[in-house]
């Protein structure tokens, strides 16, 4: 599947169609535009082999993978990374999990994050705890991954955006879902979807007050990817509780295609 992306009064329209790779080349070549994309395990899912075949103007690096470790010391970018690509572009999906580190494992202490309005609730057995603890958590948590942004962000005038992860799946029982690490650390019980939606809510809401402080553009996931709930769609599974799939992924650089363009043709109207 491919990726159709036509600009048409301020418009972007975006198909599928088997001549969107050509379509969305072109484009990037007429406005002179190169796409950079850093990210870590939520990167897995873009779909490699278009940016592999865009003529250079989109690339893909995984700072997981040891072919790109030498791009970064430290969560410092290095001039091997400036050596190897020159973007107009830069987008950040980086620390994507990290609200998984409240939201996935029930505590020994079952915990329920008070949000407030008419979404709240008071579970049985549960020790309140407010948004303000939650997101302090989360700060903490995400600090690698902030700091790398942040050193991301410095290292590169043009502009940069941080991708926001993909919502928490729905199903209750997840625990043949999770990473073999996570399996065998013993017996636990994952938490319930409201915990993890709460939870993931309240790290978006930590990543976009960063951007804004930090000088990010920020990007919301793919609105077709979420149910009205709130949850990723059932097709958009991925490998794991916690990833998406490459269906996901297309869905994905599809809207962040639709944002360099939209933004560069603005930017020279």
């Amino acid at each position: 599947m491919r990726l159709d992306i036509r600009v048409n009064e301020k418009k972007s329209v975006v198909n599928s169609s088997a001549s969107v790779v050509d379509d969305c080349i072109s484009l990037l070549q007429q406005q002179n535009l190169k796409i950079l994309i850093i990210g870590n395990s939520h990167a897995a899912c873009l779909p490699h082999s278009i940016a592999e075949s865009s003529g250079d103007r989109i690339r893909i690096v995984s700072v997981q993978k040891p072919e790109y470790s030498h791009f970064f010391k430290r969560g410092v970018p290095t001039q091997s990374l400036r050596d190897y690509y020159h973007p107009t572009h830069v987008f950040s999906i980086l620390g994507g999990n990290r609200h998984y580190d409240v939201g996935l494992i029930e505590h020994p202490q079952k915990i329920q994050v008070l949000v407030g309005g008419e979404d709240e609730f008071l579970a049985e057995g549960r020790e309140l705890v407010t948004n303000a603890v939650i997101r302090d958590v989360l700060l903490e948590a995400a600090h690698d991954p902030l700091a790398m942004m942040r050193n991301i962000r410095a290292f590169y005038s043009c502009t940069v955006t941080h991708v926001m992860p993909p919502p928490p799946i729905a199903l209750e029982d997840i625990s043949n879902m999770l990473d073999r690490a996570l399996r065998s650390m013993g017996e636990f019980t994952t938490a319930p979807v409201w915990h993890r939606l709460r939870c993931y809510r309240i790290y978006c809401s930590v990543l976009s007050d960063f951007c804004a402080k930090e000088g990010f553009l920020s990007l919301d996931p793919p609105d077709d990817a979420a149910s009205d709930e709130g949850f990723l769609k059932t097709e958009y599974y991925g490998r794991n509780a916690t990833h998406a799939n490459d269906k996901y992924g297309l869905l994905l650089f599809q809207k962040i295609l639709q944002d360099v363009i939209m933004s560069s043709d603005v930017s020279t109207a």
